[in-house]
């Protein structure tokens, strides 16, 4: 697109920028409208930048002070708790953007203190009579309230 550009640009002093625009099949807007917003492009990426640096220290206070916990979404409220204006999602690109992530917390497995202890059969909540157990032929004993579905035994 850049060369289309650069070549119109050269030669429109022969032929009319709108016959350029139709043989190279681009929109006269197009060619018209990117130099005068190229300005105003750069401006915003600049005023984000820097936006996006004012809120970085804001966003490591709060990640600090939660003990490295939170992610992007309480952050998030914190910084709007604190009366700043911002969203999410940007919240979440500064963060990745730093480097700046949560701590997952591993699920342990539960440590018991007696080594030798003895699982408890649960209570019969149903008051169901085990002896109603109907055996079947490959060993496993089925209860009548069972069915055979296509899906499986239930």
């Amino acid at each position: 697109m850049m060369k289309k550009r650069a070549f119109v640009t050269a030669h429109e002093a022969q032929y009319a920028v709108s016959t350029f625009c139709r043989v190279l099949q681009i929109s006269r807007g197009w060619f018209y409208g990117f130099l005068t917003s190229q300005a105003a492009r750069i401006q915003r990426q600049t005023d984000r930048k820097v936006r996006d640096m004012d809120l970085l220290p804001k966003n490591r206070t709060f990640f600090k002070a939660s003990n490295k916990c939170y992610g992007s979404e309480r952050i998030h409220e914190d910084l709007v708790a604190d009366g700043e204006t911002v969203s999410e999602r940007r919240v979440a690109r500064i963060m990745k953007q730093n480097k700046v992530c949560a701590r997952l917390n591993k699920c342990s497995k539960p440590i018991t203190k007696d080594s030798n202890h003895k699982m408890s059969p649960s209570p019969n909540l149903l008051d169901q009579n085990s002896h109603c157990m109907i055996p079947m032929p490959f060993g496993w004993p089925i209860s009548p309230m069972s069915t055979r579905t296509k899906a499986g035994w239930y």
